[in-house]
């Protein structure tokens, strides 16, 4: 007992010889609160897209994604790890494991270029959409610059198809954005090919073409008797866009036609100018089919003494 307490005697007088006695007592630091990870934040800093996310979400293990989808808050309420053990009854410290191989397993996928995650083609979109590869490269020309280039690299039209981060890579620009693009770019195609604004493009497409078409039906007066037999309305309607450049809305309102019709038209007229020979003596069979089987144009013989 007496050498404890010289011992002590000995520590005290050491600890105030050592001068810590008159140091202030520092003030313990409150541990920090940790902002939990959101499903945001994390799509941003490993450059994934949501729609790559929950593709791959469905080939990570069972126990990893139901932590994730509680974790992040996918079709429920977001928890935080505390509250998943509770609600699994696993413990913290399986759910945070399960919630950091989930994590990196998503990204192992990403940086390995998944099958799963693969561009869609521009078949499946357009199939998926029910619209034809004509409509599709006419809507493309109503959508900005940016979006064009970004959906151009994306389907692989006039280039080989490349991911949405080879794409960031190549334009040197962040994932997400170009992802927005894209996206936004789809949808807008849609919605121009929806409303019928392409159809005003077309004709626009189509003006010089018209132009000399209307030129030729003016000079040649054999060509000019056989529109006139055989697509009045067709010939009107050429004659309205070239001498008085009408657009396809005045057209379809003075000819009381769809603009469908009116393309139609004037497609007929066309057609028939790519068939004429001014050199034969009769015309043969001057109809034609579109890729729809739709016929246009009339079957008719005319003869040179008739003329």
């Amino acid at each position: 007992m007496c050498s404890t307490i010289k011992r002590a005697k000995e520590n005290i007088i050491e600890f105030v010889k050592s001068g810590k006695i008159n140091k202030p007592l520092e003030t313990p630091v409150k541990n920090k609160v940790r902002q939990q990870e959101t499903l945001q934040l994390f799509l941003e800093k490993n450059n994934i897209s949501e729609e790559d996310f929950n593709t791959l979400l469905k080939l990570i293990g069972k126990k990893q994604r139901e932590c994730l989808r509680l974790y992040f808050g996918i079709d429920c309420e977001k928890l935080s790890i505390s509250d998943i053990s509770k609600k699994l009854g696993k413990s913290y410290f399986t759910v945070n494991n399960n919630i950091i191989l989930g994590k990196k397993n998503i990204i192992k996928n990403i940086e390995a270029g998944n099958k799963a995650i693969r561009n869609q083609t521009l078949d499946e979109f357009l199939e998926e959409n029910n619209i034809n590869k004509e409509e599709f490269m006419t809507a493309l020309m109503l959508i900005s610059e940016l979006q064009r280039q970004c959906i151009k690299m994306y389907f692989g039209i006039e280039c080989d198809s490349m991911r949405i981060n080879e794409i960031s890579k190549e334009l040197n620009e962040n994932y997400s954005a170009i992802n927005k693009r894209i996206v936004k770019g789809k949808k807008q195609l849609i919605k121009n090919i929806r409303n019928g604004k392409i159809k005003d493009v077309k004709i626009n497409l189509l003006k010089d073409k018209l132009n000399e078409l209307y030129k030729f039906l003016v000079k040649d007066e054999k060509f000019k008797k056989i529109v006139l037999m055989t697509n009045p309305i067709g010939a009107t309607a050429l004659s309205l866009i070239s001498e008085f450049n009408f657009n396809l809305t005045q057209l379809s309102k003075v000819l009381y036609m769809s603009k469908d019709d009116v393309i139609n038209l004037l497609m007929e007229v066309s057609q028939i100018a790519d068939n004429y020979d001014n050199d034969t003596e009769k015309i043969d069979d001057l109809c034609f089919w579109d890729n729809n089987d739709k016929k246009y144009g009339s079957s008719y013989k005319i003869k040179e003494d008739k003329i």
